[in-house]
């Protein structure tokens, strides 16, 4: 293919995301600045480990701990994740042959609720988790599988979430892939899952003592309230939902699971491109049917964190990012290539153009602190401009379909 036509291409990737990322993007709230100011001086506690980590880098005067560093170090992690994303969507499509539907069910994507939301959610510790848990499913691909352990261990110290947006998808690449190990290598593979397990265990063990949770409670009060930048009550807020156990928060929460997971509203946005991702992850696999089932059930398993929560329109983003580390780890274990027809291949580019269309003057998803989407329809038209150019022009130049023989 033309490499006029492969930078059109990746224009018109990177144009959607940076149009997406603009419709919301703003500095971290009081919350999220809350997180990086956590750390293990009062004890063992989750989500500290992102802020041990600063806090040792200014005791060795590599950084003060300050506003201004808390809001470097998150546009940092923002900016690696949007990258690592790009990356991964490129090069599926690079291995795909450039197809036509690859590229416009990663255009879906790159336009969809998941990309507002973490722009919107500046700082939120999801950041972290999902590059430590693309980090953790890269070195299984090359069979570095402590270093999985570890990446994906540390994604559990910094938020427990990852055991269902981002341990499926790394038990997949170990697991599932064609040639994955079996017997006593897959024992040998799995081993270093004791780090994540081991982890998760500490977590749920260090709740259990109520005495020992609200004198951690107070602590965390008195700490974040030294730092007058973390406002509208978050010094006080956060604490207590740090300290409230997972045996708590599903006795408060979990009746409001079945309205959670059928909300039409919710729904309408997010499961057209979770079942387009699926499909898409399904046919870069060759369509195996443990693949295809396992991707299923990964893609859905973030769901179940309305058990626990309650922010109702952040969760139901999160299938979406497994979906698309799905599609990456079918596209890496197999040949790359997609195997499906024309009229398969057809069917589903077209119903990703909808869903881009969509997402781009229709979606207006639900965003934290009174907050709305910022651009009407005739300035998302403008700022999208140079994706629908790119894209355009990609599609009609020479963007085609391969079919991989169905395994």
């Amino acid at each position: 293919m033309p490499r006029i036509t492969r930078a059109l291409a990746v224009v018109g990737l990177v144009a959607a995301m940076g149009a997406t990322v603009a419709r919301t993007a703003r500095p971290p709230n009081p919350f999220a600045r809350a997180h990086w100011l956590l750390d293990y001086r009062f004890g063992f506690m989750k989500r500290a480990l992102q802020g041990e980590v600063l806090v040792l880098l200014s005791r060795l005067g590599v950084l003060h701990l300050r506003r201004e560093t808390i809001f470097a170090v998150t546009y940092v992690v923002f900016t690696l994740l949007c990258g690592a994303i790009l990356t991964i969507a490129v090069r599926t499509l690079a291995r795909d042959g450039w197809s036509r539907a690859t590229f416009c069910i990663l255009a879906a994507f790159l336009s969809s609720a998941y990309v507002v939301t973490i722009a919107h959610l500046m700082g939120y510790l999801d950041h972290v988790i999902a590059l430590l848990a693309m980090a953790a499913a890269w070195s299984a691909v090359r069979r570095r599988y402590w270093l999985a352990g570890v990446a994906i261990g540390a994604a559990m110290l910094v938020h427990e979430t990852v055991l269902v947006t981002g341990m499926p998808v790394l038990l997949m690449a170990i697991a599932l892939r064609p040639g994955a190990p079996r017997g006593r290598a897959l024992a040998s593979a799995l081993a270093p899952m004791v780090l994540p397990f081991t982890a998760g265990v500490a977590i749920f063990l260090s709740e259990q003592n109520p005495a020992r949770r609200m004198a951690l409670r107070g602590h965390l009060i008195q700490r974040l309230s030294v730092f007058k930048w973390v406002s509208d009550d978050m010094n006080f807020h956060v604490p207590e939902w740090l300290t409230t156990s997972f045996v708590q928060h599903f006795h408060e929460e979990a009746h409001a699971f079945s309205s959670r997971v059928t909300s039409p509203g919710f729904m309408f946005y997010i499961v057209p491109l979770m079942v387009l991702l699926w499909l898409l992850s399904s046919a870069l696999s060759g369509w195996r049917r443990d693949w295809t089932a396992a991707s299923a059930a990964a893609i859905a398993c973030p769901l179940l964190l309305h058990l626990l929560a309650f922010d109702t329109a952040r969760e139901w983003t999160l299938p979406l990012i497994a979906g698309l580390m799905c599609v990456w780890m079918a596209s890496e274990t197999g040949s790359g290539h997609a195997a499906w027809g024309r009229v398969a291949s057809g069917v589903a580019g077209l119903l990703a153009i909808a869903v881009v269309l969509f997402n781009v003057f229709w979606m207006r998803y639900p965003l934290l602190d009174y907050l709305i989407d910022r651009f009407d329809n005739g300035t998302r038209a403008l700022i999208y401009g140079p994706f629908f150019l790119a894209a355009a022009l990609f599609l009609w130049r020479g963007g085609h379909d391969t079919q991989a023989r169905v395994r």
